[in-house]
Order: C-alpha cells, then sequence, then structure tokens
C-alpha cells in the first residue's frame, strides 16, 4: 500500500517599513512573503515632490522596487525618493508700456516657474481698469482709443491660478505742423500739436507793408485755420496769407 502525506510550507515573512523620506505613507509597514513579490506597495505623497519610487537605500546603492521585484529577506525598509516638481511660480505681461491712441500693441503672457525656466502662455486677458479708453482682444492685442490727453490702462493676464498685471499709457497722437510765412517772417517753423484737439494758439507773422490775414492750409485759398479749429492729422503745414497795404495818402499843394 501507498501512503500519502500533505505538508503545508508556510513562507517566511519580513515586516518592511515605508520610510517617506520628508513624505507621507499610508500605511507605514506592512508584512511579505519572503521570494514572493512585492504585490501592491503604497504611494507616498509630498507637496512640491514628484515620487520616483521605492529603493532599498537612500544613496546610490538602493536598489529600485516595485510590485514586480522578489521580496528578499534582508530588506526591512524601503526609502521613498523624490524629485522638486517643476511648479509655476508666477507671471510676467511683457510689451509697450506707452501706447499712441489709436494704435494697436500685442501682448505676450511669460510663464515663470520653479527650476528658473520660462515659457509663453496663453492667459484669459482682460482690462481691469480704464476700459474706457481701450479694448483687448483674446489674443493679448490691445487697441487704444482716441484721446486727446494721457490716460491709463491697467490690462491682466490669468493663467495657471495666477495672474499678472500691466498699466499701459495711452498717449494721444501728435502731429507737427510747419509754419510757411509765405513771404513774411514766423515767429515759430514748426509747432506740435495734439490730434483731435484744438489748435489753441498759432504763432504770429509779420510781412513788411501786408497786412496778416491769417493761416490756411494752402498758400492761396485753402482753409482758414483757427485758435478753436481742431487739430487733424492730414494738416501738416499752413500757410500764412497776405493782403498788401494801400499806398500811402501823399498831400499834394497847387500854387498860383
Amino acid at each position: 500500500k501507498t501512503a500519502t502525506k500533505t505538508v503545508t510550507v508556510t513562507p517566511k515573512k519580513v515586516m518592511v517599513r515605508f520610510d517617506a523620506n520628508g513624505g507621507t505613507v499610508s500605511p507605514t509597514s506592512k508584512e511579505f512573503a519572503v521570494g514572493l513579490t512585492y504585490g501592491t506597495l503604497p504611494t507616498p505623497v509630498r507637496d512640491g515632490y514628484v515620487f520616483d519610487g521605492w529603493f532599498t537605500a537612500l544613496n546610490e546603492t538602493g536598489i529600485p522596487v516595485n510590485a514586480s521585484s522578489s521580496v528578499l529577506d534582508g530588506v526591512t525598509t524601503l526609502y521613498a525618493k523624490w524629485h522638486e516638481a517643476v511648479v509655476l511660480r508666477g507671471l510676467t505681461v511683457q510689451g509697450s508700456s506707452s501706447v499712441v491712441s489709436g494704435k494697436t500693441v500685442a501682448y505676450s503672457c511669460v510663464a515663470n516657474y520653479s527650476d528658473g525656466t520660462t515659457a509663453i502662455v496663453a492667459p484669459e486677458w482682460s482690462i481691469t481698469s480704464g476700459g474706457t479708453y481701450a479694448t483687448m482682444t483674446a489674443g493679448g492685442v490691445l487697441s487704444a482709443k482716441d484721446t486727446t490727453v494721457s490716460r491709463t490702462v491697467v490690462i491682466r493676464a490669468v493663467f495657471g491660478g495666477f495672474s499678472a498685471t500691466l498699466n499701459v499709457v495711452i498717449r494721444p497722437r501728435t502731429v507737427s505742423v510747419e509754419f510757411n510765412g509765405n513771404g513774411g517772417i514766423v515767429s515759430e517753423s514748426t509747432r506740435s500739436y495734439v490730434v483731435g484737439a484744438k489748435y489753441d494758439s498759432l504763432p504770429t507773422a509779420t510781412r513788411t507793408s501786408y497786412r496778416f490775414l491769417g493761416w490756411y492750409t494752402a498758400a492761396s485759398g485753402g482753409t482758414r485755420i483757427f485758435e478753436n479749429t481742431t487739430v487733424v492729422e492730414s494738416v501738416t503745414t499752413l500757410h500764412a496769407q497776405w493782403q498788401e497795404n494801400p499806398p500811402a495818402l501823399k498831400e499834394i499843394y497847387i500854387t498860383s
């Protein structure tokens, strides 16, 4: 007769502690069967860092351990290794801080990361102050409206939970006007005026034996320009027009 006997072999077990190395982990220890694979391992967390895995030591001699690694009898602690996460630290709005009215300017937004690198990103653009004087597109293009005095608008970029602003001064457009004495002498040869505003004041002109008729857009004919005339960009030269004085009367004596 043949006799059989069933023998149950219980594998040796080892209690392994998990050292989160600055992070947190749950559970902090677990029992494993020597010779089998680790199977499921806990995942630690640490703010601002990325988990690189479990290792048998923290120094360069540490061997990586994962779910398919065999459990060794002498390994009683597994150490978490990390590298610092590259995270967004802030934003910078790039572009001109001064824009001439009636013009458009494109702006960009730079993301600043924790590792010192930067990148151009596509934020949400808006104008938080001074929206009466400009508009902003979704692509970051500012259109400055016409103004006769300097105005300030604040543009804002929002991305990744951060925001950045830039103050932009909208300057009035100016035109340099040349004054042609047209035979006379002018107190100023050129003067700068704000487009859309009034001339307010004009140079004086003199010419011997002539009466000054005023400033015109042409040497003869044209449109007369007064101090309360609105400045336009197309008028870059004003011409003096004159009327010759009548000859002086002479006294004639008749004798007999």
